[in-house]
């Protein structure tokens, strides 16, 4: 009886799974596999998970790749690998090796990401069944989950399905967060080495900046070996881009592939951008933008200007005395403006930090010895109408992009 308490979680989940199978049945299965062969209980979840999926198979039916629709749960399908690329990621702390790429039957072509155990390559034909389809990046994807089974099949069941190769060659500035697979040719701009903790190892990956023709992006190389130097040209192939604080960031991993260069004017262009221009419309349609100059006028200045108190942990921004992640604290003085800067073709949301605010506000905040309504006041007063040409990073955020200063100067009006 308590060997049943024990099971019985684990069998309500399978349930889930196998809606159609009864609850006794799937205890006596998993009871037999676990208590009498000493089977691990994940491995025996899996493979009463699978038998009757393989079983149902031929009931269910197979679902023709172009009638996959979003939402779609428990589908059976069967074509051709035309692309396949290995890479790792981060889940809840632990890296997990996945599999991204494109498969094809006689009605259409989708993309999967498997989660499982996946050794298929470009051509094989494969089976599976136990999989989901959630939108990504605004298309149908095929997710393989760790409950999912996937059979390689003999011979080239889809003739019809020709494997080509892809030209998945992007510029800088058409690099969208979710992006894989992904080959790039760019200049290193910056790097540095950061220490890391992976699975409870100490090592090392390198930070940087790298940027072509059309933008620079950061990068972090998941590796503690990077053999090239800040103005190396490189070519990297098989990598991501993942949003870091609200910027695309270029990933290179185990299973991406770096090269140097040896001709510079392969890059595309000739050059890299040294610092973009951009107005606040194009911004705005673009979503983030790395190292950029916007020239507007400061319309607002917001609430939460002024002297503020950060947490000495983590350096946010307290109120009441207290940190949302480390509590009640003794806080650190600072000073900011949230501010909203407008050229006429939209509007960012815009954060100066202490030294630009004092830069920028020059004598009136002198005598900081006012309490805060007194210095918000005195900004206000100071900046609002100001026209301003602002240097930094934007960020996607829930209410509006998001521009963080790295210099600001003010300009004249009508000033080019």
């Amino acid at each position: 009886m308590n060997d049943e308490i024990e099971l019985a979680p684990h069998v309500s989940e399978i349930k889930r799974t196998l809606s159609n199978v009864d609850e006794s049945s799937i205890l006596k299965e998993l009871g037999m596999l676990v208590l009498e062969y000493g089977i691990p209980l994940g491995e025996a979840k899996l493979s009463i998970i699978r038998k009757h999926k393989e079983s149902a198979l031929e009931i269910d039916g197979l679902r023709r790749i172009a009638d996959l629709r979003s939402g779609d749960h428990d589908v059976s399908v069967k074509g051709k690998i035309t692309f396949a690329a290995m890479r790792l990621i981060m889940i809840r702390g632990e890296e997990k090796k996945l599999c991204s790429g494109f498969m094809a039957d006689d009605s259409s072509e989708v993309p999967f990401t498997a989660f499982c155990e996946f050794d298929a390559s470009a051509g094989d034909s494969i089976s599976a069944y136990g999989a989901h389809v959630r939108l990504w990046m605004g298309e149908p994807e095929l997710v393989f989950s760790e409950s999912a089974s996937i059979h390689k099949l003999e011979g080239d069941l889809f003739p019809s399905v020709k494997v080509k190769p892809r030209d998945l060659t992007k510029e800088l500035r058409e690099f969208c967060s979710g992006d894989r697979s992904v080959n790039l040719i760019c200049k290193i701009i910056s790097l540095s080495e950061d220490a890391v903790e992976r699975r409870g190892v100490s090592g090392t990956i390198f930070k940087g900046v790298v940027a072509d023709r059309t933008a620079k992006l950061p990068m972090t190389v998941w590796s503690d070996s990077f053999e090239f130097c800040p103005g190396d040209v490189i070519q990297i192939d098989n990598a991501y881009v993942h949003e870091w604080h609200g910027m695309p960031t270029i990933n290179v991993g185990e299973y991406s592939d770096v090269s140097l260069v040896d001709d510079p004017s392969v890059l595309p262009g000739g050059s890299v951008v040294k610092l973009e221009y951009m107005s606040i419309g194009d911004v705005e349609r673009r979503g983030s933008a790395f190292d950029v100059l916007v020239d507007g006028d400061l319309t607002s200045i917001k609430k939460g200007s002024g002297l503020i108190k950060r947490c000495p942990e983590c350096g946010r921004v307290m109120r009441r005395g207290t940190c949302k992640l480390h509590g009640s604290v003794s806080g650190s003085n600072d000073l900011r403006v949230k501010a909203v800067v407008d050229d006429g073709t939209g509007a960012l949301n815009l954060v100066i930090g202490s030294e630009l605010t004092k830069y920028i506000c020059g004598d009136v905040l002198n005598d900081l010895d006012l309490d805060n309504d007194a210095v918000e006041e005195r900004i206000r007063s100071r900046l609002m109408g100001m026209p301003v040409r602002v240097r930094g990073n934007v960020s996607r955020a829930d209410f509006g992009n998001i521009m963080v200063a790295s210099d600001i100067q003010t300009m004249k009006k009508g000033a080019e």
